[in-house]
């Protein structure tokens, strides 16, 4: 088996990932789900919202990776709980924490949850793993659709 289906063997699968999602708190779900839909790096969290767009900002002024701003295209659920968020925020900022405080607090319940679950895979997820996992989900996307 390939890169691909290893990552996704060894570090948590869909329905671990949406199990983490679903059981975190209100505005760590809206994280997750915002990282599971673009990929983005934790650190490139500065973020706009624009119709049913997400535009990253450069992160205090430099791109964390040498990249340029990028649209992501996000559903319509997402988009809706976003601008909720934003709308019960004193700044234009979406998420209102630190990335220390937001990884405290991830980590957190993410113990809380393997505990209610029984599931010690998703320990495996990360803030990172999301970006892994999108890649090699669009790269599996790829492969079916190019072969139809």
């Amino acid at each position: 088996m390939g890169k691909a289906g290893n990552y996704h063997d060894t570090n948590g699968s869909e329905n671990e990932v949406d199990q983490l999602i679903a059981s975190s708190g209100r505005k760590t779900a809206i994280l997750l789900q915002l990282l599971k839909e673009t990929g983005m790096r934790i650190g490139s969290l500065e973020a706009s919202l624009d119709r049913n767009r997400l535009r990253k900002q450069c992160h205090k002024g430099y791109a964390r990776k040498r990249s340029n701003p990028r649209v992501f295209k996000v559903s319509n659920k997402l988009m809706s709980m976003l601008k909720a968020l934003q709308e019960h925020s004193s700044s234009n900022r979406v998420f209102q924490k630190s990335l220390r405080n937001q990884a405290r607090l991830f980590h957190k319940q993410r113990r809380k949850i393997i505990s209610e679950l029984q599931n010690p895979m998703i320990m495996s997820i990360s803030f990172h793993t999301f970006r892994h996992w999108k890649a090699t989900t669009d790269t599996i996307r790829l492969r079916i659709s190019s072969t139809l």
